[in-house]
């Protein structure tokens, strides 16, 4: 964009640096750079992100422990009470770590973004006040509009989603370790699949990044239009241009339409590739793992 000085810009000038750069490297220095704003209740929520994955992990653990020695003795006898109530309590126990860990990444995460958005709309109104008044005089009040509001939301979205991606770093870790405990045909299911998800989740946002900049950048134009329109209306009205420009707004609106349903196409294309593939994966570990069983070479934990 023309004189862009939103977020983007006030807060990663450094971080750019050059074109050449791939987007995971200028992702992340963004992302540093965001977490150096606010770090306490970034912090937070990445400690309650990992939380949830080991919680996760070991519910499941405890799930398995109980099935099998809890719930399949009761079927041929009596089972002591003290089995039942420490399984109950595991259970319990790692349900509302769980819970808890969702909370905490959920509840910090939305005060970190809204604290870093609320520093880059007091960085960007600060550049806006250090800049001549010509500026302002030949910039759209639309333009200056979508500087404050889309285009720092736009260069917050990338942080939203840090601490649950944490969490799931982690739990990938820990599944990892489980598969390799229990097998190595197992594990290698897993290892197959993780790159295979961070390759397809690479190419969907190299092919998303021109679609989302050109939508982003029609974002500013058309709110430009817009607010030329409102603001001179007794001009239009008076020349007879409306047609005009309702036929100007029409075209910008158009080009934002098509850069939406462009990047709409990529995302559709690739996310569905991106749920399905886990499915895949769990349908061949459920293969692999009764074949494993058939073969005497895996066995259930309370007969080993």
């Amino acid at each position: 964009m023309r004189g862009i000085i939103g977020g983007v810009a006030s807060v990663t000038q450094e971080t750019r640096g050059g074109d050449g750069r791939g987007l995971f490297t200028r992702g992340m220095r963004l992302v540093v750079a965001y977490v150096r704003m606010h770090p306490r209740p970034f912090l937070v929520s990445v400690a309650g992100s990992l939380v949830f994955a080991v919680s996760s992990v070991l519910l499941t653990t405890a799930l398995g422990r109980a099935t099998d020695q809890v719930l399949k003795p009761s079927f041929s006898g009596p089972v002591p009470a003290s089995s039942i109530w420490l399984a109950v309590l595991a259970l319990m126990t790692f349900g509302v770590g769980r819970a808890l860990g969702i909370m905490f990444r959920r509840y910090y995460s939305g005060v970190a973004g809204e604290r870093v958005m609320a520093t880059l709309r007091n960085r960007v109104a600060d550049r806006y006040r250090d800049l001549q008044l010509q500026y302002h005089r030949e910039t759209p009040t639309g333009e200056l509009l979508a500087h404050m509001e889309a285009d720092v939301k736009a260069a917050v979205d990338v942080f939203w989603p840090v601490p649950f991606a944490t969490g799931v770093i982690a739990m990938t870790l820990l599944a990892m370790g489980s598969l390799l405990h229990a097998d190595p045909w197992l594990a290698l299911i897993g290892l197959i699949l993780f790159p295979s998800l961070a390759l397809m989740n690479r190419s969907f946002a190299k092919r998303m990044e021109e679609p989302a900049r050109r939508a982003q950048e029609d974002i500013g134009e058309v709110s430009a239009v817009a607010h030329e329109s409102i603001d001179g209306a007794l001009v239009v009205k008076t020349l007879g241009r409306e047609d005009a420009e309702t036929e100007r707004l029409g075209v910008k609106a158009r080009a934002l339409r098509d850069d939406r349903v462009r990047g709409g196409y990529v995302r559709a294309t690739f996310e569905a590739g991106l749920d399905a593939l886990p499915t895949l994966a769990t349908a061949l570990l459920l293969a692999v793992g009764s074949w494993r069983v058939a073969a005497g070479a895996i066995s259930a934990p309370a007969s080993r």
